[in-house]
């Protein structure tokens, strides 16, 4: 979902195993989340972009980065409401479970009570199954 090259190296590395990047490219313009963690381990929140649901459905699960506390809907210019890219803060994300044993898909609900499902997300009200809570964020 995301690239970079060669030539956006930042010269100056921090002494991690990490290379660091003065700009990364979007592979595909679609939805994204904004994932906010802290480890209790570490001074500050640390910020992470994820471009798909089974990779934030991972980072949730196996929190590779400490608790997740914070979570942002990024819907790109031609699915957001104002023809920009728009933040949409989220407070809830639960699965859909399919009877069907079809693969569940996630719905996000947001401070303001609109839900968003789907690839890229948009704005729902019905779904194909019960809701199963996956992360509740304040």
């Amino acid at each position: 979902m995301f690239v970079t090259h060669p030539s956006f190296r930042l010269p100056v590395q921090f002494g991690g195993p990490e290379v660091n990047w003065r700009s990364v490219e979007l592979a595909i313009r679609a939805s994204m989340f904004l994932v906010t963690t802290r480890d209790p381990c570490e001074e500050t929140a640390r910020d992470f972009f994820l471009g798909s649901e089974g990779d934030l459905t991972q980072f949730i699960e196996d929190k590779p980065a400490g608790e997740p506390v914070g979570l942002s809907l990024m819907l790109c210019p031609g699915f957001s409401t104002t023809g920009t890219w728009q933040i949409v803060p989220i407070r809830r994300v639960d699965r859909v479970k399919h009877e069907t044993g079809r693969r569940a898909g996630l719905v996000f609900t947001a401070e303001d009570g609109c839900r968003y499902a789907g690839f890229p997300a948009e704005p729902v009200t019905e779904f194909d199954g019960p809701l199963v809570p996956l992360a509740a964020f304040a």
